[in-house]
């Protein structure tokens, strides 16, 4: 985060959105979005997709020993993120936008990133993966118990339970 880069010592959780916009630009290229040399470096590359860094991080910078006399350059060109990452939804370009901002205070928090729309139908997603590997493992442990002598069988049904969705213990067919 550049508030980490240009050492801000008064940092919060902003560098951990930061880092998860980050995260999620490199899961879509399979590269660093910024991989920078140094942490001067890597400012010059921020700079040159999100712009200049805010004064405050600008006055922390030139009042930082560690970069005494050193001078990031100005950018040639500009590559913003929607050029970057052409090939992504609108949805997903908002999403990193919303963790790439430059001054901490104005990115999203955790919560919000929760909310935004990138999520939409993800917890319905979720929850038809896992009763869907909740059903895959029933069918494994069902080809499993098959492979036993039938009186193992019964000993193994008794002790090893892995209920399906709708199934219950007192239900095990599933229906009211």
């Amino acid at each position: 985060a550049p508030e980490l880069l240009v050492g801000d010592r008064q940092y919060g959780t902003a560098v951990d959105v930061w880092a998860i916009g980050c995260v999620f630009c490199e899961l879509y290229s399979g590269v660093p979005l910024w991989p920078g040399k140094s942490d001067v470096d890597q400012l010059y590359l921020i700079r040159k997709t999100l712009g200049n860094l805010i004064d405050k991080h600008v006055t922390i910078l030139k009042s930082n020993p560690h970069y005494k006399n050193v001078h990031i350059p100005e950018p040639d060109t500009i590559e913003p993120l929607e050029q970057k990452f052409p090939y992504v939804s609108e949805r997903s370009l908002d999403f990193m936008k919303s963790c790439l901002v430059m001054g901490p205070e104005k990115r999203f928090t955790c919560e919000e990133l929760l909310q935004h729309p990138y999520f939409d139908g993800f917890i319905n997603e979720f929850e038809r993966e896992k009763k869907e590997q909740i059903r895959y493992l029933h069918r494994e442990q069902q080809k499993l118990l098959q492979q036993q002598p039938p009186q193992q069988q019964v000993k193994l049904q008794s002790t090893v339970y892995v209920p399906v969705p709708g199934q219950t213990k007192q239900n095990p067919g599933g229906v009211s």
